[in-house]
C-alpha cells in the first residue's frame, strides 16, 4: 500500500513545473504500481507516452486503493480541460449552432456516460488501481467511475506535455463517441442540431433499449404556410421531451434534443 502523506507539500501531484512533488520512497511505491508492461500497454491504447510514469499511474488510482493519493485532484484538472477542448471543437466544426445549442450539445460529450463509452472502448477501465472490494463489486465497470478516470487521464497528459498535445490526443479519443460520431457524419453546410440530435438519440435507445423513440404531435397551431408544431418524445410509452417548430419535422428533432439532455442528467445521477 502507499504510505500517505499529510503535508501539502508532499503531496503526490504538486503544481511546481511538470514534476510531481513526491520524496523517492513514495516514487518506488507509485511506479510498483504498475509493471512496464502493463504501463506501454496503456499508453499504445490511449496513443500518447508519458514522460513521467506517476502523472499516468496515479491518474488510475481509486481512492478505495487511497485515500489520499488518487485520481481524484487530476480529475478536476481534467474536467477544465476536457470541457475546454469540447468546447473549441463545437465551436469550429458547427458553425450554424448559436449558443444555447452548443451549450445542450457539450453537456452530453462531458456527461460522464459519454466519456466513460470513449473509456471503455479504450479499455482503460482494466487497468484502474483498486481496493480488492471494490473490483469485486463491479467497480471497474461503472460509468462514474469510468467517466472520472477518464478525466484524470486528460489531466495527466495535459500536465504531462501541453494543451496542444492534450487536444491532438482527446481529439482523436472523440472516434470512440457513438453520440459524436452521429453528429459528425452530418455535412456542417446543411446541418441543423435538431436533425442530428434526432439520429443520435434513435441509435442510443436502439442500444440501451431495443427500441425506437416515438413521436407525438400535441398541437398545431397558426394557418398551414406558417404553422407552429408542439411534440412530444416517448420512450418505453414516457415522455422524454417536448419540442416546437415550423414543421412537425424540426418539432420531432427539438423534442429529440431535450430528450437526449434530459438522459445525460439521469446519467449523471
Amino acid at each position: 500500500m502507499i504510505k500517505s502523506h499529510k503535508g501539502n507539500n508532499e503531496k503526490l501531484i504538486g503544481m511546481n513545473g511538470n514534476a510531481p512533488n513526491t520524496d523517492s520512497e513514495t516514487s518506488q511505491d507509485i511506479t510498483a504500481l504498475l509493471n512496464i508492461n502493463q504501463i506501454n500497454t496503456i499508453e499504445k491504447l490511449i496513443g500518447y507516452t508519458f514522460k513521467n510514469k506517476i502523472y499516468l499511474i496515479t491518474a488510475l488510482i481509486h481512492k478505495s486503493f487511497n485515500n489520499e493519493i488518487n485520481y481524484e485532484r487530476l480529475e478536476f484538472l481534467g474536467d477544465s480541460v476536457i470541457n475546454t477542448i469540447y468546447s473549441e471543437v463545437l465551436y469550429k466544426y458547427f458553425s450554424l449552432y448559436n449558443e444555447g445549442d452548443l451549450s445542450k450539445l457539450k453537456a452530453i460529450l462531458i456527461s460522464l456516460d459519454n466519456l466513460a463509452e470513449i473509456a471503455g472502448k479504450l479499455t482503460i477501465n482494466d487497468y484502474i488501481i483498486m481496493e480488492k472490494g471494490e473490483i469485486l463489486t463491479g467497480g471497474r465497470n461503472k460509468k462514474r467511475i469510468i467517466g472520472n478516470v477518464y478525466e484524470s487521464i486528460a489531466g495527466a497528459i495535459f500536465l504531462d506535455s501541453s494543451y496542444n498535445t492534450a487536444k491532438t490526443i482527446l481529439l482523436n479519443h472523440l472516434k470512440y463517441s457513438s453520440y459524436f460520431s452521429s453528429l459528425a457524419n452530418f455535412d456542417n453546410k446543411n446541418a441543423n442540431i435538431e436533425t442530428d440530435c434526432k439520429s443520435a438519440l434513435q441509435e442510443l435507445i436502439q442500444k440501451k433499449h431495443n427500441t425506437v423513440p416515438q413521436y407525438f404531435v400535441l398541437n398545431k397551431e397558426g394557418p398551414d404556410h406558417r404553422s407552429i408544431f408542439s411534440v412530444c418524445v416517448k420512450i418505453n410509452n414516457k415522455i422524454y421531451g417536448y419540442g416546437k417548430g415550423e414543421t412537425k419535422k424540426h418539432a420531432e428533432q427539438s423534442a429529440a434534443l431535450a430528450a437526449l439532455d434530459r438522459l445525460s442528467e439521469e446519467n449523471n445521477k
